[in-house]
């Protein structure tokens, strides 16, 4: 399980090592996104294709085979049928990032800890 702490402005997450997670909370939990976010990423959710700078940040569902990265794909133990899969993936010049998949209800445990961590911000 990721965890999520908010160093200044930046979101930081466990088990991060490319950044991919803290862009895309940065992105989800901005001023566009952030009153329907939980909605964007419920089952049946749209999710996310936009720009975080000048970064193009995709975080969908998989629902094929072919959505899933290339490096896990063939994984046999990633049932995207029986199991709630999303992909965070990006795009940009010079921006290199493997693509992280989470199930379902791991990232809306870590949209809901930045949710929070945001919140307290805004109080203090």
């Amino acid at each position: 399980m990721h965890t999520v702490t908010l160093n200044g402005t930046r979101f930081q997450v466990s088990e991060d090592p490319d950044k991919l997670i803290a862009d895309f909370l940065s992105l989800a939990l901005s001023d566009y996104y952030i009153n329907q976010v939980e909605e964007l990423f419920t089952p049946d959710g749209e999710g996310i294709d936009d720009l975080y700078g000048d970064v193009n940040i995709y975080a969908y569902r998989a629902r094929h085979i072919d959505d899933l990265p290339e490096y896990i794909s063939k994984s046999p133990q990633l049932n995207i049928l029986e199991n709630e899969v999303w992909i965070i993936s990006a795009s940009g010049f010079c921006y290199e990032a493997q693509p992280i998949i989470l199930f379902g209800d791991e990232l809306r445990q870590i949209i809901k800890e930045a949710q929070k961590l945001v919140k307290c911000d805004r109080l203090n």
